[in-house]
């Protein structure tokens, strides 16, 4: 890859994928990339699926740090012998792999250019140490999907970690997944948002509205951005836009699910 397919000049996506996959499951991103998001781009799928197999998951939420320091000293290679720009860099990462994004973006110091978190995972690292889990200081621009903070069994995170975390729903009970039963969709519906909103571009905006308090949303709250200038659009896009903080949308049941 070093003498032949990475092109320094044009931007890098890094994507990891989460718990019990494979370099598989973050393909669909890497083809929305390189197909519908009509620039050129550097993918790198970083796949660790012996790592992220089996039952024991505090080993693999151990061997996540291990995946985040492999890819952090790869990407240190890219800069040093091609001449590349770790602000060019952008990382997304499912689950899990949200995680291994914090870990590349803190093994280089937080000169990553982006990492974007798809329902970063709770279990183990819903702690207010940010030395072990995804943080905002892990990269210069960090936003993140939450989608499945709520029921009996969820997945994901739920608190804002970035220095802008979406929660479509208030992070719960997604449209796409009514009729799904289980934490699985829900956690995984994140990526289709992300996805979406790199092939729909501004024919599904996802724009959402600075929102302190979800529940205010329930009262009709969390429907408005000052002046418009601090609105915000949840997934691809969301690095051109201003507003910072913790934001609420709607999303519909059928794609590209943008209800704005």
């Amino acid at each position: 890859m070093y003498r032949d397919e990475f092109n320094p000049d044009l931007p890098t996506k890094i994507l990891i994928h989460g718990y019990n996959n494979n370099a598989g499951g973050m393909k669909s991103i890497s083809d929305a990339f390189l197909v519908h998001a009509g620039y050129d781009f550097n993918v790198i799928l970083v796949d660790w699926a012996k790592g992220a197999a089996g039952l024991l998951y505090p080993q693999k939420a151990s061997n996540v740090r291990v995946v985040g320091a492999c890819t952090g000293n790869l990407l240190q290679e890219l800069v040093a012998q091609k001449g590349a720009s770790l602000s060019e860099m952008h990382c997304i990462g499912t689950s899990l792999g949200a995680h291994g994004c914090g870990y590349v973006g803190r093994y280089l110091g937080g000169q990553l250019g982006r990492i974007t978190g798809l329902d970063p995972a709770k279990q183990w690292f819903r702690t207010d140490n940010v030395e072990v889990r995804l943080d905002k200081s892990d990269a210069i621009f960090n936003d993140n999907i939450h989608t499945n903070n709520a029921g009996l069994i969820n997945f994901g995170i739920g608190k804002s970690i970035g220095h802008v975390d979406f929660f479509p729903n208030k992070g719960k009970n997604q449209p796409p997944c009514k009729g799904k039963p289980g934490p699985n969709c829900p956690h995984m519906i994140s990526q289709a948002y992300f996805i979406q909103s790199i092939k729909a571009k501004d024919n599904c905006t996802f724009t959402a509205f600075p929102c302190d308090r979800l529940n205010d949303s329930d009262e009709g709250g969390c429907e408005t951005c000052t002046n418009g200038v601090d609105c915000q659009r949840m997934g691809y896009f969301a690095d051109t836009m201003p507003g910072r903080g913790t934001y609420f949308l709607r999303t519909t049941q059928n794609a590209p699910y943008c209800e704005n």
